[in-house]
């Protein structure tokens, strides 16, 4: 199985549009064994912060802080059950 993971805030992938096409890929020749997931307000770091924040705050010294005090905790959850599935 693959799963595909796109944060609508990562400024680093730009776009989720590269993963659903791998996904879509991996369906053609093995159906049902991709998955995609567009997770709102998530970075490249699994932060959850949103697009306009993401901008100003990843260049300051206090990125670290934030990240820890706003790691998307919910995300690795989910891909937790994903993966014991």
């Amino acid at each position: 199985r693959v799963l595909g993971i796109f944060g609508e805030s990562d400024i680093a992938a730009i776009s989720g549009e590269e993963a659903e096409r791998a996904i879509a890929a991996v369906n053609t020749y093995h159906p049902g064994q991709g998955e995609f997931w567009s997770i709102p307000d998530t970075n490249h770091h699994i932060i959850s912060i949103d697009k306009t924040s993401n901008l100003k705050v990843q260049p300051t010294l206090n990125y670290t802080q934030y990240l820890m005090n706003n790691y998307n905790v919910g995300l690795i959850e989910r891909m937790d059950k994903w993966v014991k599935q």
